[in-house]
This record gives C-alpha cells, structure tokens and sequence, in this order.
C-alpha cells in the first residue's frame, strides 16, 4: 500500500497540472466556495487607464485552467465605454481570467503602433479587476510567482508590493510576510488598491519605459521589463534602467509638462513624480535619498546635497547633481539648469532663501530666483 502512495506522488508530481486539477474539466465547482464573489451568472466589469495618445481597438476575456493557460472556447468578447470594460453575464467554469486590452497609439512615430495590455485575475476574489500598464507589467511575474508554488492571490499581492517598492511609491503599506497590500486611509489622498485613475506613478512608467523617446522603443521597454521583473521581481540592475535614469535626469522638465497635461491634482501628482524620478536616480546612480522636508523646517529633511554621478556607463558620468527643493515638499535630484548654473553653481531653494548675488568678471550681477516661474540665475542690480 505505502508503494501506491508514493507511485501516485512521483506520477502527480511528473504530470502536474493534470485534468483533475483543470477547472476546464467537469470542475465547475472546483474553486473556493467561500470566496466572495460568484462566478455563476457573473457581469464582469473594472476601469481602465491609459493616456490620451492611446485609443482602444477591443477589449477581451479568456479563462484560464490551474496552470493559468487559456481555455479553449472559453473567451469572450467585451465592450470599452468612458474608460470602463464590461463583459455580459456568464456561468464561469473557472476564477482564474486573462483580461486583454488591444490598444493602438502613435506619439512620438508618424505611423500608428499596437500594444496589448492585460491583467491575470481570480474573479471569485476580485470584484472589478484592475487593468492598466501596472497589472501588465506585473502579469509574467504573477505567473512565475504561482508556478513556483505560490497561491494566486499571494503572487498578486506579492508582484504588485515588489513593483510598488521599485517604483518607490510614496503611499504603500505592507504586512510583514509580504502577503497583503494596501494604502494607507490616513492619509487625506487615499487610493485603494482597485483604484489607479491619475495617480503619477501610471504616468510614469510610460515615462520611465520610452513612450517620450520612440513608439518602437517603448514597445520594446515593456517587453523587456515584464519579461527581466519576472524573474526577482527586480529591473534597476538592468541596462535599460540606466538609460531611463539619464532620460529622467536630462529632461525632468518635459517629463512633469506631459505628466501635468493628463492630471489635474498639481501639486500631490508632480510632488510624487519628483519622488519617483529621485527614487530611479538613487537606485541606479547609487545616491543617498533625497528626503522631502517640511515647509519651513529646515532640519526636516536633506536639502542642498551635491553629487557626482560616478557611473562610468552614464552619460552623466562625472556630472553634478544636487537634491534641490521646491515649496512644500517637493524635491528632485537635478543637473545643472543652464551654462550659469554650470558656472556659478547650483542655484537652489536654499541659496534662493538665503537672496544669493554672484557678479561676474565683467562686474555683471545676478541673483538666485527659485519659484514657480523662474529657476536659475537672472541678471540683477548691484547690491
């Protein structure tokens, strides 16, 4: 009897996801009764987030067996409106879905370029999925998580905490073994988990992938990134990281104009993306973090920091950055402004509260002006 048992586990182990454990097969009750939500007669629904350049083709829904493949003729075709995907109701056999958003934008190329975004889902735990470039990004590592044995909703959780911390997002709480996910509602902007809708971090993942630069080129940066975060759930030890770090460090501000464009909240939604631009900056650079201090405290937090940039793979190598500050709470690791800068120094928040004067050679003045509108050296009356 003991050699049965241990014959049935070898033959178990070598087939794997056997029809047994297929919810495609005779398993339509096969998932977690207790769970929340139905998947019998189930109206599937959920928004979706992309930019103004992109446009939807269609949007679609596969179920997917235990080993997350998709079922065949099981899928389904749905409908897009005012930024929402619905699906009509329909007696699921199994949770698990793929949810597909085919997508046409042209931005920086004259022709018109396709991508596909999608999400991996368990329908009997999620309400309203979530699709945008975040659950793309997440989905080959979701996949890898699960078959490296992890429950489906632990590696969802798990994907989603790991691309929230590489991405150093200001507002995220997590549980000590990883396994849960959540905003903090204390704070007076709180964003549920379900909810991406103008938050600057989906903003600049396009940023942060290409979409500026080349349509072609942020094609590619998104294969490229699913395909190297999937594996450790890392991507700043890559060679693309570094090229985005340049990116960020030489056109910040062409980078806050097209954020700015799509979001109206301007000051949380630019504070935030200068969180995020540092966060790259630091991570690939090696810099010390750029705190964010309180307006008015100026032990609150690092201001005036110079560094060098000391990667030699950089085309910043061996150029000055500085951790510079706005009003409230807004910091940002930044080159040089202009060939004054370049001259006299890094004219800062600090050196503009403290009314610094250079004069020239030529017994010209100027002075620091940091505000909203002018930032840099200006030309002045003598003292």
């Amino acid at each position: 009897m003991f050699r049965v048992i241990v014959l049935m586990f070898f033959v178990f182990l070598i087939v794997g996801c056997s029809e047994e454990n297929d919810y495609s097969v005779n398993r339509v009750d096969s998932y977690d009764l207790s769970a929340p939500h139905s998947i019998k007669n189930r109206a599937l629904s959920g928004s979706i987030f992309i930019p103004q350049e992109f446009s939807v083709d269609s949007v679609s829904l596969c179920e997917l067996d235990s080993c997350l493949n998709k079922i065949q003729g099981r899928c389904y075709k749905g409908t897009v409106m005012d930024s929402k995907y619905s699906f009509l109701a329909t007696d699921y056999k199994s949770p698990y879905v793929i949810i597909e958003l085919h997508l046409r934008f042209s931005h920086s190329d004259s022709v018109v370029s396709k991508i596909t975004f999608l999400t991996l889902s368990n329908i009997s735990l999620s309400l309203h999925p979530r699709l945008s470039i975040e659950s793309h990004l997440e989905s080959k590592r979701v996949k890898k998580l699960y078959e490296d044995g992890y429950p489906f909703h632990a590696a969802k959780s798990k994907s989603a905490i790991e691309l929230e911390r590489l991405l150093g997002a200001r507002y995220g709480a997590y549980t000590e073994d990883d396994s849960l996910y959540r905003y903090d509602p204390m704070h007076p902007y709180y964003i549920s988990y379900g909810t991406f809708n103008g938050r600057a971090e989906n903003f600049f993942l396009y940023v942060m992938l290409g979409f500026l630069v080349q349509d072609s080129l942020f094609k590619q940066n998104v294969d490229s990134f699913t395909n190297y975060f999937s594996e450790n759930g890392q991507w700043f030890d890559s060679d693309k990281a570094l090229i985005s770090a340049d990116y960020c460090a030489s056109n910040r501000d062409t980078i806050i104009k097209w954020v700015m464009k799509h979001d109206s909240t301007w000051l949380y939604s630019q504070r935030d993306l200068n969180e995020l631009m540092s966060n790259l900056l630091e991570k690939v650079y090696g810099f010390p973090k750029c705190k964010a201090g309180f307006y008015g405290d100026p032990n609150s937090g690092s201001y005036d920091i110079r560094m060098v940039n000391e990667n030699p793979a950089s085309i910043h190598y061996g150029d000055s950055l500085v951790c510079d500050h706005s009003k409230l709470t807004l910091r940002i690791w930044r080159l040089p402004y202009d060939s004054l800068e370049r001259k006299f120094g890094f004219c800062t928040y600090a050196e503009k509260a403290e009314k610094t004067i250079v004069m020239t050679e030529d017994s010209l003045y100027y002075e620091c002006r940091h505000n909203d509108t002018d930032r840099g050296w200006f030309p002045t009356k003598k003292p």
